[in-house]
């Protein structure tokens, strides 16, 4: 049989991690980028639900990337098809513990927003 394999596409899978870690507080997701590219620009969004504010940005980082969960930022400027990088955004003082918060996480391969861009979502609750 012959697998027929469409066009190589970006994509990425984003999960909450852990806070505190960096301060003041920063919330920290872990990024794998299971696509055919390398990334190289960030969006970060990050609401929270149940007070209904903005926690951080939307703000765009073009060295988002960080080596390990325990890292802050800055990071290093692109993420290789592969890898898994950490991503870490303020969330603010005093942290909403408790609170439902959304990240909603656009990466792009070229810096400003160019070339082909993925946006993804997840939903954590603020520790």
């Amino acid at each position: 049989e012959i697998e027929v394999l469409g066009p190589p596409e970006p994509d990425f899978t984003v999960s909450f991690q852990n806070t505190g870690l960096c301060l003041p507080h920063y919330a920290t997701f872990k990024v794998i980028n299971t696509g055919d590219f390398a990334f190289e620009w960030a969006r970060i969004f990050i609401q929270d639900l149940t007070a209904s504010t903005t926690l951080y940005g939307p703000g765009t980082n073009s060295v988002p990337f960080l080596a390990s969960s325990s890292d802050c930022p800055p990071g290093a400027s692109a993420m290789d098809p592969g890898q898994t990088r950490y991503i870490a955004a303020s969330i603010g003082s005093p942290v909403p513990s408790g609170h439902t918060a959304r990240l909603t996480l656009k990466l792009c391969t070229q810096d400003g927003g160019g070339g082909l861009c993925v946006e993804k979502t997840t939903d954590f609750t603020v520790p």
